[in-house]
């Protein structure tokens, strides 16, 4: 029967400690909501988009916060992998709900992907759309 040292208690103890404490500096509340839509009315998505054909134009992403401490959060879009803009947000205190806008051009077709960080660019939240040809 093996025993464990109390070299190795200690070891385990401070690599427990060492993970607890980015887990808490990397996150501070939670993304309740995030999603794509084509219209916001009075700070709400007014749909959820999926897929969206080429001749949109332009399309929000959305995202409520609860408990966030940070000043700020991002919203990163990608496109096909490539990040094409990193939109800061300021959190001012009581808001929660927060929307960025992208110009779409039409041969953008392909997945985008918007990822919510924190100040650090720790991710948060994550969701993807289809931008796909217009249908004849």
């Amino acid at each position: 029967m093996s025993r464990i040292s109390p070299q190795m208690v200690i070891a385990i103890g401070i690599c427990l400690s060492v993970v607890g404490m980015v887990r808490a500096d990397s996150f501070n509340g939670e993304v309740v909501r995030a999603q794509f839509t084509t219209k916001i009315k009075n700070n709400e998505p007014q749909n959820e988009v999926l897929v969206l054909e080429n001749n949109a134009g332009e399309i929000y992403f959305f995202t409520e916060l609860r408990g966030i401490q940070d000043k700020a959060i991002f919203h990163r879009w990608e496109y096909e992998g490539d990040v094409v803009k990193k939109q800061r947000i300021t959190i001012n205190k009581g808001q929660t709900r927060f929307y960025s806008k992208h110009k779409l051009l039409p041969k953008q077709t392909g997945k985008w992907t918007v990822v919510v960080t924190n100040e650090k660019g720790w991710p948060l939240k994550a969701a993807i759309f289809k931008y796909v040809k217009k249908k004849p």
